[in-house]
C-alpha cells in the first residue's frame, strides 16, 4: 500500500504534511481531518477547478529555459475531491491512481493503474459512523488480498495507531500518533513508526504556530543523514511560501519558494540549494468546469 504517489504528491504535499508514511492521499483518521479535507473541497468547488497540470521546467546554471515537460495532473470531481492523479516522464503517461467517494465524502477505494489502463492496485477503506477510517485492505492486479491495515483510536491516550499487516496476518510495521489533546479536534505533534519487532525507525515532531499553522517539523531517522528539520513559513491568505531544509548541524541544505497567481491557486515553485542557487522550477495550470 502507498507505494505509488509517494513522490508524485511529493510535489505538492510532502513538504507540508509528510507524516512518516508516504504522501499519498490518505483518509482521514479524525474528525478534524474529515472538517480539513471537506474545506479543501470547498474551495476547489468555489474556484471551480476541475483539473490542475505541473509542468517541469529545464533550469541550466541557474536560469529558466522554455523547455517544459508534463508531470503531474490532478483532476477534481464537481464536489470537489481529488479525483484522479496521472503522473509523466518527457510526457508520457507512467502511472496514474483514481479515487472513489462516499457521499458524505469519506475515501472509499484508490485504485492504481498501469500506463495501458491495467489495475496494479487497489485499497479499500472502512469508517465508523462520523467518518473516521478503521479498516481498510489492499488487493492486487488479480484482485487477490495481500495485505490489511487498521486504525485504532484511544482517547484517553490521545492516539491513534496505525497498523500494516501483511498476509499472514503478521504486523509489517505500525505508526503511533501522539496528540496534544483530544485528536479530533487537535494535529498529532508527534509520530513514530516502528517495525515489526517494535523497534523504533523514524520519529517525526511537529510544532504548530499561534494561528495553529505548522511551523517546524523535525524528522528523526536512525542516521544524521536521514534526520533534518523542515521550517515553513505562510502570507497572510496562510498559504504556504516557503519551506526550508536544515540538516542536523544547523546548514540550510535548501529552500523552496512557491508563489500563487490572482485567484489564489498555486502559479509556480522554486528549489534553491544553500546558495541560493536556483535548481528546479515548477509551473501550474488550470482548467475550468466551465471552459468551453
Amino acid at each position: 500500500m502507498y507505494k505509488l504517489f509517494s513522490t508524485l504528491l511529493a510535489l505538492f504535499f510532502f513538504l507540508l504534511f509528510v507524516t512518516i508514511g508516504t504522501a499519498h492521499e490518505e483518509p482521514a483518521k479524525t474528525l478534524k481531518e474529515k472538517i480539513a479535507k471537506k474545506k479543501a473541497a470547498d474551495i476547489i468547488v468555489k474556484s471551480n477547478v476541475r483539473s490542475c497540470t505541473s509542468w517541469n521546467y529545464k533550469v541550466e546554471a541557474g536560469n529558466i529555459s522554455n523547455d517544459s515537460s508534463k508531470s503531474i495532473i490532478m483532476e477534481y470531481d464537481r464536489l470537489g475531491n481529488l479525483s484522479k492523479i496521472s503522473a509523466y516522464k518527457n510526457d508520457s503517461l507512467t502511472e496514474s491512481v483514481e479515487y472513489t467517494y462516499s457521499n458524505s465524502g469519506d475515501m472509499l477505494t484508490d485504485i492504481d493503474y498501469a500506463p495501458d489502463g491495467s489495475v496494479t492496485e487497489k485499497n479499500i477503506y472502512t469508517y465508523d459512523n462520523e467518518g473516521r477510517v478503521l479498516f481498510g485492505e489492499c488487493r492486487n492486479r488479480d484482485d487477490k488480498f495481500i495485505s490489511k491495515f487498521k486504525y485504532t483510536h484511544d482517547a484517553k491516550d490521545s492516539s491513534i495507531t496505525f497498523s500494516k499487516i501483511k498476509l499472514n496476518d503478521s504486523l509489517e510495521y505500525s505508526i503511533l500518533y501522539k496528540y496534544q489533546g483530544n485528536y479530533d479536534s487537535s494535529d498529532f505533534v508527534e509520530a513514530t513508526k516502528f517495525d515489526s519487532l517494535g523497534k523504533q525507525i523514524l520519529n517525526v515532531r511537529n510544532i504548530f504556530n499561534e494561528r495553529n499553522l505548522l511551523e517546524q517539523k523535525t524528522v528523526i531517522g536512525l542516521t544524521d543523514a536521514s534526520s533534518y528539520t523542515f521550517f515553513y513559513t505562510y502570507n497572510e491568505s496562510e498559504q504556504l511560501i516557503e519551506v526550508k531544509k536544515v540538516g542536523t548541524n544547523g546548514k540550510l541544505e535548501w529552500k523552496r519558494i512557491t508563489t500563487y497567481d490572482m485567484n489564489g491557486n498555486r502559479f509556480e515553485l522554486r528549489s534553491y540549494d544553500d546558495n541560493s542557487t536556483l535548481l528546479s522550477c515548477t509551473k501550474y495550470t488550470y482548467t475550468y468546469f466551465n471552459d468551453k
